[in-house]
């Protein structure tokens, strides 16, 4: 009897630590979309703070370099992946 009592009991914390840490877990293609989300309101950012158009020129080519070689080292992204992003990027 003790026995299944203490059987019943793992069972229910197994059930619960799976099922918590199943909604936790991301797609991968929500954590892309969320990282070019990220580039896009910090470009957005930096342009706005830019007072000349050749300043936001020049930020904007230091910040598709930084994200190029950001993305050439992330996991998630393929080579293909990281072209569409930074050209998302510069159409900004």
């Amino acid at each position: 009897m003790e026995f299944a009592i203490i059987f019943i009991a793992v069972g229910f914390i197994a059930y619960f630590l799976l099922f918590k840490t199943k909604n936790k877990i991301q797609e991968t293609s929500t954590k892309k979309e969320q990282i070019v989300l990220q580039y896009e309101k910090e470009l957005q950012k930096l342009l706005e703070e830019a007072q000349t158009p050749q300043e936001q020129t020049k930020i904007k080519n230091h910040f598709l370099q930084k994200c190029n070689d950001e993305l050439s080292r992330n996991i998630f992204f393929t080579q293909e992946e990281s072209k569409q992003a930074l050209h998302k990027l510069a159409q900004l």
